[in-house]
């Protein structure tokens, strides 16, 4: 077995002073399509959620009329295709 590659928690700092969504340049519409095309989301569950009572996933809970964290996730990935041209393949 190879040893994996690890970071000691102690030389870890926070990045400072991150630009929020808002303040990032608008990308050109080419760059942004080329980057969508590419792009995989991925989103880890973390659990049940049996602590809090849920018998399934945490992020089918629903957040908005009939909704849940994933249709929320997903719809915004979905508009941003759609803004930029953006196509959806399988591979």
């Amino acid at each position: 077995m190879s040893a994996r590659p690890t970071t000691a928690g102690e030389a870890l700092e926070p990045i400072p002073d991150l630009p929020s969504l808002d303040e990032l340049p608008e990308p050109p519409p080419d760059q942004a399509r080329e980057v969508l095309d590419r792009l995989a989301v991925v989103k880890l569950n973390g659990g049940l959620g049996t602590s809090m009572g849920l018998s399934g996933p945490k992020s089918l809970i629903e957040v908005k009329r009939g909704r849940s964290f994933l249709d929320v996730i997903a719809t915004q990935v979905l508009a941003l295709r759609q803004r930029y041209g953006a196509g959806c393949r399988s591979y």
